[in-house]
């Protein structure tokens, strides 16, 4: 009798958990479905607020800006003819005056409508670079990192924050606008670029914590631990090595001496023999986001400087000419060297990006800057006037430190991570001036030779380079 009351008992307990239960599950999911729905309406509500998917295009910016101003400007012409009518009466009622001074209270808003305009375009035009820099960087790190464990996790997070941060900024600048009393125009002006410069600095924060969480491993082949490494790879800084094949051509020279015939002239072509160059680079790209404690833009990445120092031959080919005039030849040879420390402002492009090298591993770059040329010529002068007899001139080595310009053209290949091959045309232009002191063999007799040639030295390098 015991038994049956508990088994009788068990299927009340039953029977009411099979009609209470199905409800509340119900009930569950339908709180989980609402708290769900509240948190996409909140998520397209904060995808509306986002500045950087409302980037407008400068020349978006520029027509709208232009179209404003006409219409003012033609507004304040018709204003000012007006006031200027009623200026050429000689007598104005006081209505007429009343007129004028309203003439003239419109005209200054409109000449402020124009200052305001100008400086409407330019916070937009500022506006262009902060947020559209941030999409193409999100864009390039969703692209770049997308096998990189939790990299899409870090990129969404990072994006929030940054219109979080951008939103929080705008309610302050509202609240100074509000307050001309409290924040002049300068106030406004200090903390909007300081938003700028926030939004930017958060830009490359994002991009350091992805190059930290997504670095390969050791064992992969490519650096890992940094202290382990003895270096900091990817600040920037390179060393390279390179050979080349100097093509060198110079300006004529037309030298006079003292021989026994009288003074005579010399005609040099200034035809040089080519050579193999060979020199050493250093340098860096402004690559991290902080430079000695300090930090520098975005844009920094596409500049750099190096030191540049290269040696060859200088060598004048055996070479003569007669005049036909005077029927006087000459011959000429020297033997001379060549050495450039140049200092180098470098631009570049970066194409092919990938993991390893995020600005790209095809990089066509110019430089230019000044440069010490070390030149040196040995030369050997001949004169043979008609019907005379050769006179020889050896004048002994002279050497010179001029200023030169030197300019680079080349494309370098990221082959690894911290490995390049480097093909550049190098150029340089110097006029250097070689003063010999040389005697004529048969007589004696002392001249002072001067030659001035105008260097335009062309090479062909090939470089490898190494990244740190």
């Amino acid at each position: 009798m015991k038994i049956n009351r508990i088994a009788w008992f068990s299927v009340l307990v039953l029977f009411g958990l099979i009609l209470v239960y199905p409800p509340t599950l119900a009930q569950g999911s339908e709180k989980e479905q609402l708290q769900r729905l509240k948190e996409i309406k909140k998520q397209q509500e904060r995808e509306a607020k986002d500045p950087s998917k409302q980037v407008e295009t400068e020349g978006q910016v520029k027509e709208d800006i232009n179209r404003r101003k006409e219409r003012t400007d033609q507004e304040k012409k018709r204003l000012e003819g007006e006031r200027d009518a009623l200026r050429k009466k000689g007598k104005r009622s006081e209505d007429e005056d009343e007129k004028l001074d309203e003439l003239n209270k419109r005209i200054g808003e409109q000449e402020t409508t124009l200052k305001r305009l100008a400086k409407e375009e330019q916070q937009r035009l500022e506006n262009i670079t902060t947020f559209g820099g941030h999409r193409r960087a999100i864009l390039k790190f969703l692209d770049l990192y997308k096998d990189c464990k939790g990299a899409r996790e870090l990129i969404e997070k990072a994006h929030w924050h940054w219109v979080d941060t951008y939103l929080q900024i705008q309610g302050t600048l509202e609240t100074m606008r509000s307050s001309p009393r409290e924040y002049d125009e300068k106030d406004i002006d200090r903390q909007t670029q300081g938003m700028h410069d926030t939004l930017r600095g958060l830009d490359r924060e994002l991009e350091e914590d992805l190059e930290r969480l997504c670095r390969p491993k050791k064992e992969e082949g490519y650096y890992g631990d940094d202290e382990e490494m003895g270096m900091i790879p990817g600040w920037g800084g390179y060393a390279e090595g390179y050979l080349g094949y100097a093509g060198n051509s110079s300006s004529s020279m037309n030298p006079t001496f003292n021989t026994c015939q009288g003074p005579q002239t010399l005609q040099i072509p200034g035809a040089m023999d080519p050579a193999v160059a060979g020199g050493v680079r250093l340098g860096m790209w402004f690559e991290r986001s902080r430079l000695l404690g300090r930090s520098i833009p975005e844009w920094a990445k596409y500049f750099g400087v190096y030191t540049d120092f290269s040696y060859h031959r200088l060598d004048y080919r055996r070479q003569g000419e007669t005049n036909s005039a005077t029927g006087q030849a000459g011959s000429f040879f020297s033997e001379g060297t060549a050495a450039t420390w140049s200092f180098m402002l470098a631009g570049r492009l970066g194409f092919l990006p990938d993991r390893e090298v995020p600005f790209g591993r095809l990089q066509p770059y110019v430089g230019v800057g000044p440069g010490i040329l070390f030149a040196s010529q040995n030369a050997s002068f001949g004169v043979t006037p008609r019907g005379g007899v050769e006179d020889r001139f050896e004048s002994g080595s002279k050497s010179q430190v001029v200023v030169c310009l030197t300019v680079d053209a080349g494309v370098r290949y990221m082959v690894l991570r911290n490995v390049s091959i480097d093909v550049f045309f190098k150029y340089r232009r110097a006029q250097p001036s070689f003063t010999y002191d040389v005697a004529d063999p048969h007589n004696g007799l002392r001249s002072s030779v001067t030659l001035s040639p105008t260097f335009n030295l062309f090479s062909a390098n090939v470089g490898v380079g190494l990244h740190f």
